[in-house]
């Protein structure tokens, strides 16, 4: 039963990912100039591909975190592992040096949702975490490369 619901929760994510995707690429169309403006914006994104190691910590304590990320242009996906919560999926994105993304834990679907800044090197991350599905905690996150 635990499967089917975060299967579903996988789906929708996905949906509303294609929603969102198709909004931004049907409202960049209306003008030469916007596509070469959204170029030039993508180039300036940190670079954050690869491995980030590091803890997210609250009142209660902290865990171990770790971050694969794979970025293509503003996109990012990838695989994410925690010392406390285990192994799950991330799916979000970078503008300049904002990161937003979630992750969705293979086991117990586990939703969080991470928000913080790169260094403009891309060496190092920071920012608040928050579970918005299946527990409730929040707190800060560090990694680096």
């Amino acid at each position: 039963m635990k499967s089917c619901r975060w299967i579903g929760f996988v789906c929708l994510c996905l949906a509303l990912s294609s929603i969102s995707l198709s909004a931004c690429n049907s409202s960049s169309n209306d003008d030469d100039n916007d596509s070469d403006n959204n170029s030039s914006a993508a180039s300036t994104n940190v670079h954050v591909d690869g491995v980030f190691s590091g803890k997210r910590e609250n009142a209660n304590g902290q865990a171990s975190v770790a971050f694969n990320f794979n970025q293509s242009g503003s996109m990012l996906t990838g695989s994410y592992t925690d010392s406390s919560l285990g192994n799950g999926v991330v799916s979000g994105h970078i503008e300049g040096d904002d990161v937003e993304f979630s992750t969705v834990m293979s086991s117990g679907g586990i939703v969080v949702e991470w928000v913080g800044q790169a260094t403009a090197d891309g060496a190092h991350l920071s920012g608040t975490w928050n579970i918005v599905v299946g527990s409730s905690a929040n707190g800060s996150w560090t990694a680096a490369r």
